[in-house]
């Protein structure tokens, strides 16, 4: 690719092309390690919420559900909660308001992407949390009141979410902030320990979770809300502004109304050459994806979202299939998330070590790790859909682990595909197309399960079939990635001078 930056420019948050290359490429030492340490505690706290909630939620939506459907007044506890109907009301409760949290994140990905881009990663990123933290409230209130609002009235708590774009905005300006202030050389390994931040909600947060439930599912539920409170707030206290003053600078003059009064909308209004200069800034931002490589990365995007729901989606499948209660199947999600922690802290680094001593550059590596990892979830969920016993389901679990390397060794791939200037742009994007992937697993998961119910417990590992088949389109995108420029001689001298085992 002729128009793909060198590996001597910066990566994110250079003022323009031809800035010198800095082992700070946004941010002064002074707040680089600010900058990370905020980044991984946040993103430590927002997962460990996430992981906390899914049980409780699902435990919670069930007996509500349950206590409808068994409406002559027997306790659910008395029960059988996992008949065919009961089940299939909870898939679709659950799945859909899945689907309904991504869609806000389908609508304002890119313009808060671009926002990012001119006013700057923290405003954007306070706003996610904020509108996840409000989401959250209003879901608890539907599940407090169940004598008032229907289980299925939940899905429009997911309305706040168009408050900042809901988590996908919220990673991608994470992952953002993070690389403004690391060398390109570094990015890959940071970003695989900042998504071993996340297993610290799959290794404690879910065990824990299922102790706490023991006592009230309402116990973990409430905690869950407590913390997204916190990481609503942390944004605007603690984390300093990675885009640099001068890079507003040149975005605001480049895209002024005075700068493009003659040329573009000649006499025409103040608020109308604002208006035009505004969309010739958006144009401008969305036209730089168009490149093949970085089509073929967000294709690849598009089924990567796939994880997280089919994990979630795994706790429902495993107790109908072999009846094993939420807090017995959770240890598959511990089990996923030990092997994601070591992989992300010792296997990868240590791969990229290995890439580097047999000439591999910083995409070349991010490249392979990407191939290598689609391929891994692919097996892993076919395992998973086949499986007849749990052991198998845990094998494949395992396999499905090996993976989870995928997201940020293609998220760094993609940095080196654009300018600087469209980084946001770009992560914005890589957001939009998981959105769009988990529009396509909800009601897939949902749907693909209720067929199976209707055809036997046999059948209801289907939506992972599913999921293995969407993941080998995953593989199929990346293999028309191609790497045609050679690596500049810059790029390899920075290479040898900046370690790829850091941290």
């Amino acid at each position: 690719m002729s128009d793909v930056p060198s590996e001597s420019t910066a990566l994110l948050g250079a003022s323009s092309a031809s800035a010198p290359r800095s082992d700070e490429p946004a941010a002064g030492k002074t707040s680089k390690g600010r900058v990370i340490a905020v980044s991984f505690i946040l993103m430590v706290l927002v997962d460990f919420a996430g992981f906390l909630i899914d049980a409780p939620q699902t435990s919670i939506l069930e007996t509500i559900i349950c206590d409808q459907y068994y409406s002559s007044g027997s306790p659910s506890a008395l029960a059988d909660c996992t008949v065919g109907p009961v089940q299939a009301e909870l898939a679709t409760v659950n799945q859909l308001l899945n689907t309904f949290n991504l869609i806000p994140g389908l609508l304002v990905a890119l313009p808060f992407g671009v926002l990012a881009d001119r006013y700057g990663r923290r405003p954007v990123l306070a706003l996610s949390l904020i509108g996840i933290f409000i989401q959250d409230l209003l879901a608890k209130l539907v599940c407090w009141r169940h004598d008032i609002f229907p289980p299925r009235l939940i899905w429009l708590s997911s309305a706040a979410r168009l408050i900042g774009g809901g988590d996908i905005v919220a990673s991608s300006m994470i992952y953002l902030t993070v690389a403004d202030v690391v060398p390109a050389g570094q990015r890959a390994n940071v970003f695989f320990v900042l998504s071993a931040c996340i297993l610290v909600g799959d290794i404690i947060a879910t065990p824990l979770s299922a102790l706490l439930m023991s006592k009230d599912p309402w116990i973990p539920y409430l905690i869950a809300g407590v913390l997204s409170f916190l990481g609503g707030i942390i944004p605007l206290l603690f984390l300093p502004e990675t885009l640099s003053k001068e890079h507003r600078s040149d975005e605001t003059a480049q895209f002024s109304p005075a700068s493009d009064e003659s040329t573009v909308v000649g006499k025409s209004s103040p608020k109308k050459r604002t208006l035009a200069s505004k969309s010739l800034e958006f144009i401008s931002k969305i036209r730089s994806l168009a490149s093949s490589n970085v089509v073929a990365v967000l294709l690849a995007f598009f089924v990567a979202s796939l994880g997280r729901q089919s994990t979630g989606f795994l706790l429902q499948y495993v107790r109908q299939r072999f009846n094993w209660s939420y807090e017995k199947a959770s240890f598959l999600i511990a089990l996923r998330g030990s092997i994601h922690l070591v992989l992300l802290l010792l296997g990868l680094p240590s791969l990229n070590k290995l890439l580097t001593r047999y000439g591999f550059g910083n995409p070349a590596r991010d490249l392979f790790t990407s191939r290598i990892s689609v391929f891994l979830l692919t097996i892993g969920s076919l395992v998973i859909a086949v499986a007849p016993l749990v052991p198998l389901v845990a094998l494949g679990v395992a396999v499905f682990a090996l993976g989870s390397g995928f997201a940020p060794a293609a998220r760094s791939l993609a940095t080196a595909l654009v300018h600087p200037d469209e980084a946001g742009t770009l992560y914005s994007a890589l957001g939009l197309m998981q959105s769009l992937g988990g529009l396509v697993a909800g009601p897939m998961l949902a749907g693909s399960f209720r067929w199976g119910l209707n055809h036997g417990r046999e059948w209801t590992g289907v939506p992972f079939l599913l999921v293995a088949g969407l993941f080998g389109f995953g593989v199929f995108a990346m293999s028309f990635v191609r790497l045609q420029d050679p690596i500049p001689e810059t790029c390899a001298r920075e290479d040898e001078e900046t370690p790829t085992d850091t941290m």
